[in-house]
């Protein structure tokens, strides 16, 4: 029912100008994924490394959470609800923080809060190898989601502002098969490192994957915003609502 009102929401009141779109070409090229933007742009390979990092890292304990909830809870008969708050939360802090973040990041900087968002997700993440009761766990992913729901602005600004604005949509089309990738490798790591090393190392691995998407995202090179844009972004700062 969700799907079928945001699809009616799109039907109804968005609306896009017509386009003239190349004919020709067989159907087999049309859908192949255009990596060619990439090689054009610098910086954009570590982005999208980066941006699925990020689903690898939060998806490496999915598995394995009601289960390592049961093994550090006394009342096993609330793992069920206790995983669905600590998963529901987690999600709701990521919202809030994405949101938030985002209104200010141009201001802050994206890569200077993209920094502290990446080097605070891998200090919240270590510590909830080695919680003792399901409430640390809870704080701790409550912080995580925070950070991690506020790396996304930043990563989506700096895609945009290295991306051809005409090929803005083939780069944010990659983007997604990233996250999408990075979504189903993180589950399968988390997985198969918890059953041979313990629940332990499903956090760890998750923490060394943010380590490593911090690292890549320093070695971004600063890309500064057009004049006219940030203009046009202290006007809509100050405009009344």
């Amino acid at each position: 029912m969700l799907l079928f009102a945001a699809a009616f929401i799109v039907l109804k009141f968005v609306r896009e100008e017509p386009t003239r779109t190349r004919t020709g070409g067989s159907f087999i090229k049309s859908v192949v994924p255009d990596f060619s933007p990439l090689a054009h742009s610098p910086g954009l390979i570590t982005l999208l490394l980066v941006s699925g990092g990020l689903q690898v890292a939060m998806n490496t304990v999915s598995p394995i959470l009601p289960l390592f909830i049961q093994a550090i809870s006394p009342e096993a008969a609330k793992v069920g609800t206790m995983t669905g708050l600590i998963l529901g939360m987690s999600a709701v802090a990521a919202a809030l923080s994405s949101a938030g973040l985002g209104r200010v990041s141009h201001k802050i900087g994206y890569e200077r809060l993209l920094a502290f968002c990446l080097s605070g997700a891998v200090l919240v993440f270590l510590p909830q190898a080695f919680v003792r009761n399901p409430i640390q766990l809870l704080i701790l992913r409550i912080i995580g989601g925070a950070m991690i729901g506020g790396s996304e602005p930043s990563i989506n600004a700096m895609i945009a502002m290295r991306a051809d604005k005409n090929r803005q949509g083939v780069i944010f089309g990659l983007n997604t098969s990233m996250n999408s990738a990075g979504a189903a490798v993180g589950p399968m790591v988390g997985g198969v490192l918890s059953a041979g090393f313990g629940y332990a190392s499903a956090f760890f691995a998750g923490a060394a994957v943010l380590l490593a998407a911090a690292v890549g995202a320093r070695t971004v090179k600063k890309v500064m915003l057009p004049l006219a844009e940030l203009e046009t972004d202290s006007v809509g700062e100050a405009a009344p609502e």
